[in-house]
């Protein structure tokens, strides 16, 4: 099973990339790209008004298609769906600022039974064909 395929399952475990933009947009009040756009700031995940985790996107060029989003699900985040009826799950631009991925990785909370997903993400303007 190849490396990309295995991640792109995490992703599917995890929040889609579509759900991502409907909480984003749900916590803006605003339009939102399918993406998280990266300004060094983390973004906080809640489910029911409590955070459940963190997201981090390291630095990318203006244009970029391809990039990875750094998540970690902290050990009350529940994963979304029929089991959990009424859950709901935002995305807010957060206060915590990271000066790189590295940064991220060696300060943000990581206690026992979270999860890290990386969603390595391709973006097109059409469907695989």
């Amino acid at each position: 099973m190849s490396k990309s395929f295995t991640r792109t399952k995490a992703v599917i475990a995890g929040l889609s990339a579509a759900a991502a933009a409907s909480a984003v947009i749900l916590a803006t009040g605003g339009t939102a790209h399918a993406q998280l756009d990266p300004d060094g700031k983390a973004f906080d995940i809640f489910q029911n008004n409590v955070k459940v985790g963190e997201i981090f996107v390291p630095e990318r060029s203006q244009g970029d298609t391809d990039y990875l989003e750094n998540w970690v699900l902290f050990p009350k985040y529940q994963y979304p769906g029929p089991q959990h009826p009424g859950l709901a799950t935002v995305i807010k631009a957060g206060t915590t600022e990271y000066k790189s991925q590295s940064d991220f990785f060696e300060n943000v909370p990581f206690k026992p039974g979270s999860k890290y997903v990386a969603v390595d993400s391709h973006e097109s303007s059409g469907l695989p064909q």
